[in-house]
């Protein structure tokens, strides 16, 4: 499920041939609300993780925009 998470945040929303690469690759295809549930989960992992994060960095606040448009 990791997988999961890491594919809708990294290949996913950057380049569309390399997520149909990936998914065809891995053999099935998850339905987009389990890959979202994952990607969501692994955000708030990463955001909880170290102190003194900068959630102004642009890697957080892609990640800040998609938990927003997800809720």
């Amino acid at each position: 499920y990791e997988d999961f998470a890491i594919v809708e945040l990294s290949i996913e929303t950057q380049n569309e041939l390399a997520r149909k690469s990936f998914w065809q690759g891995y053999g099935l295809t998850p339905d987009f609300k389990m890959k979202r549930y994952f990607a969501i989960r692994q955000i708030l992992i990463w955001m909880n993780g170290e102190e003194n994060r900068d959630f102004s960095s642009q890697f957080y606040q892609d990640k800040i925009d998609l938990i927003r448009k997800t809720i």
